[in-house]
């Protein structure tokens, strides 16, 4: 079950918000977060579209989520990060994620 499309941004439901670390690692060219925390707040596999902040930085963006069929190994989270500028150089750097809806 995916989330549910919000209408007003400040309904947004504490569960539609995933908090994570953005690893230094890619896959396909896009930057990944392999989240531990709260599996129950991540999305099923598929599209979304997300508001994102890393820093002081937000921008509404598209992610992409594919969970793993083991049951012992997490999603990973692919951002795409255009219009982010002057990102951290450290590893990890914290990210947020409200889920808006799934496209």
């Amino acid at each position: 079950m995916g989330p549910k499309q919000i209408s007003e941004p400040s309904k947004i439901d504490e569960r539609l918000i995933t908090t994570d670390d953005l690893i230094n690692a890619q896959i396909g060219g896009r930057p990944i977060i392999n989240p531990k925390d709260y599996p129950e707040r991540i999305s099923d596999s598929g599209e979304f579209t997300a508001i994102v902040k890393i820093e002081d930085q937000k921008r509404s963006t598209p992610v992409l989520v594919k969970n793993s069929s083991m049951a012992d190994a997490n999603a990973v989270i692919y951002l795409n990060l255009r219009g982010f500028t002057k990102l951290p150089h450290y590893s990890p750097i914290p990210v947020k994620i409200t889920w808006i809806k799934k496209l």
